[in-house]
């Protein structure tokens, strides 16, 4: 009689346990790569907004002959324009656009005093936790006529 040569019901168990085993292991570290892109993806996102702030903070403020701040409002103003920053807790906002940033606090000064009213011609900005490696701080030239027209 002739044997037939086949896999066991035992080795065939085995075999479909240990390639289960392996399959979700797979799943499992899959999942986690997935999860490490997204915290990437949202940490690049904020620094994507942060230096987007400070290029159009950086422009604004040496554009712009005049920086004044009202309570949370800071504009500045021109002969031909002018553009209105609001500073919130959960957004920043830029005449009508929408910079998505947690700032902490923002502190204003003038000529290396903090000034609470009037006339700035810096700002520093603290993000919240995530990102408080970021924190900005963004300053402006001022001619000689900001002085003699004082």
């Amino acid at each position: 009689m002739n044997k037939v040569k086949a896999f066991t019901l035992t080795e065939i168990l085995v075999v479909m346990i240990i390639s289960t085993i392996v399959i979700s292991l797979a799943f499992t570290v899959l999942n986690m790569v997935q999860k490490q892109v997204s915290v990437i993806k949202k940490t690049i996102d904020i620094k994507e907004n942060i230096q987007s702030l400070e290029r159009v903070l950086w422009r604004d403020f040496n554009e712009f002959g005049h920086a004044e701040l009202n309570g949370n409002q800071l504009y500045f103003k021109s002969l031909i324009d002018s553009v209105s920053y609001t500073i919130n807790d959960e957004i920043i906002i830029r005449n009508s656009d929408s910079i998505n940033l947690v700032a902490l606090s923002s502190i204003f000064y003038l000529d290396g005093e903090v000034c609470k009213k009037g006339h700035v011609d810096a700002i520093k900005v603290n993000f919240k936790a995530p990102y408080s490696s970021n924190d900005l701080f963004i300053f402006g030239y001022k001619d000689a006529s900001f002085y003699l027209n004082q």
